[in-house]
């Protein structure tokens, strides 16, 4: 018996045919790396760099391992670090700095030279070392003190007072003036004293007390002594009353028998100067004083003056038109008057007296 297929059903017919022959075909497809032929060779996949351990890197031997002959990137840190510092405490510092100084000290052939020229520039780093301590822990101070006193003449002396000298401590202070007011000790020593506060900046109220009364009782009895002395005056706070005794003590001391006393003298009124007034006795000095040096001492005291009153004015005029005055002491005048505030006729005046200087000095 035939069969009639009719055309719909032969379209349906061949439609699931074709669905059928579809999906074997997919079912059966094998993967893509299967199909390359085996003389092929498959592209690699590069591995992602991990972080690992050092057992790990140690072991590992894989193609981004870097070359033995170059350093590690842990070895370029540690090359570019500073060895540490070893700590030490100040105390640690100072007592090393010191006894490295007094080794170098009693090795070194230098002559002991006078206190006045100061400490040995080769021994600086040491004094910074033990001013470094200081000033981390300044109650080591009693260290230095200790060893200046025991031979404040000497080569050892000379530093420890230009290390005490900076520190201002009211202890170095109440050391040199207990040094320097027993007249027990040796000339040398009391003036190593007296040069370790003449080397400060400023003192304390009593050092300076402490000084005035022995300025004022004259037991000195070398010019030296009684300059270093003087020298020894700096500047220190106070009340009115006591600047006034200050200068109390200091016009008589420029109106000494010794010429270098008062220079020092002038030199000392015009720091401690609280008005114009002060400067009376620095001013009178500069006009009739017969000593040149201290003339010019004078003239120096008012030209460094924070007063640049009328009075000084006068002064200074009247010692560059002096004809018979030292061609040095004019030149100190003559520097000052520039530092005032003169009329066009006063500065072709000056120019004028500067030309003549210039002449007379060559």
């Amino acid at each position: 018996m035939i069969f009639e297929l009719r055309p719909n059903k032969l379209l349906l017919l061949l439609s699931i045919v074709v669905v059928f022959v579809t999906l074997l075909i997919l079912i059966g497809k094998p993967e893509k790396t299967a199909s390359i032929a085996p003389t092929q060779t498959a592209p690699q996949v590069l591995p992602v760099p991990t972080t690992k351990t050092a057992s790990t890197r140690d072991s590992d031997s894989n193609m981004y391992a870097l070359p033995s002959t170059l350093p590690s990137a842990e070895a370029k840190i540690s090359e570019q670090k500073p060895e540490p510092m070893l700590w030490q405490s100040p105390e640690d510092q100072l007592i090393h700095s010191l006894a490295s100084l007094q080794e170098k000290i009693a090795a070194s052939t230098a002559p002991l030279q006078h206190a006045i020229l100061g400490p040995n520039q080769a021994y600086s780093e040491l004094r910074i070392d033990m001013l470094m301590a200081l000033e981390q822990d300044p109650s080591l101070i009693i260290h230095i003190v200790d060893a200046f006193v025991q031979a404040p003449d000497s080569l050892l002396g000379r530093e420890l007072s230009a290390v005490l000298s900076k520190t201002g401590d009211p202890l170095a202070q109440h050391a040199a003036i207990d040094l320097a007011t027993e007249l027990s000790n040796s000339e040398d020593d009391r003036a190593a004293g007296l040069f370790l506060l003449a080397n400060m900046d400023s003192i304390t109220g009593q050092t300076r007390d402490r000084l005035l009364e022995h300025i004022d009782s004259e037991q000195e009895s070398s010019s030296d002594m009684k300059q270093f002395t003087i020298m020894a005056l700096k500047p220190a706070p106070g009340t009115r009353e006591d600047y006034e005794r200050v200068q109390q003590t200091l016009s008589r001391v420029v109106v000494s028998t010794d010429q270098n006393v008062r220079r020092h003298g002038a030199y000392q009124i015009a720091q401690w100067a609280t008005s114009d007034t002060d400067l009376t006795p620095v001013r009178h000095m500069a006009m009739h004083e017969e000593d040149v040096n201290a003339r010019a001492r004078a003239i120096m005291s008012i030209a460094e003056s924070t007063f640049k009153s009328e009075d000084n004015r006068a002064v200074l005029w009247h010692t560059i038109n002096n004809q018979n005055e030292h061609t040095a002491v004019k030149k100190h005048a003559l520097k000052a008057l520039s530092t005032y505030s003169l009329s066009h006729q006063e500065l072709a005046h000056l120019r004028v007296k500067m030309n003549e200087l210039a002449s007379e000095e060559n």
